[in-house]
């Protein structure tokens, strides 16, 4: 890429800013534990109500998964949150723009965070009881 290019994905990337939504996470081993509820379609709220079951997802993350849950604060644009993921883990995130941009795609898609345009206030660390 040249360097005109990358200038402006750079700019584009240090205009975002990932959220975490108000969801109940906890650290468990070293590695972020997100609980939250399981939305239903019709179908499956059918046999939840026949045979039961969960109600609740609890999705444990990764080690780099659990890095960049934390540092999507609100309060960090995606290129910082990118230049702190190639600091740390260097070869095992590359393409890191790429690897971090999919997680939170995939996190945003489950309603566990939200992209914003401008740096959050205090946000809290964690929702929920604390073990």
């Amino acid at each position: 890429m040249t360097a005109l290019g990358m200038e402006g994905k750079l700019e584009k990337l240090s205009a975002i800013y990932p959220t975490r939504n108000p969801v109940r996470w906890k650290m468990e081993n070293e590695k972020v534990v997100i609980t939250y509820k399981k939305e239903f379609r019709s179908f499956e709220r059918f046999l939840y109500r026949k045979f039961g079951g969960v109600s609740h997802i609890r999705r444990p993350l990764d080690e780099l998964g659990t890095r960049i849950w934390i540092l999507c604060d609100g309060r960090k644009h995606l290129a910082e949150i990118c230049a702190i993921m190639d600091e740390e883990f260097k070869e095992r995130i590359e393409p890191v723009s790429k690897r971090v941009w999919t997680f939170i795609e995939i996190l945003i898609r489950v309603g566990l965070m939200r992209l914003e345009s401008a740096p959050r206030g205090n946000i809290p660390l964690r929702v929920g009881k604390k073990k």
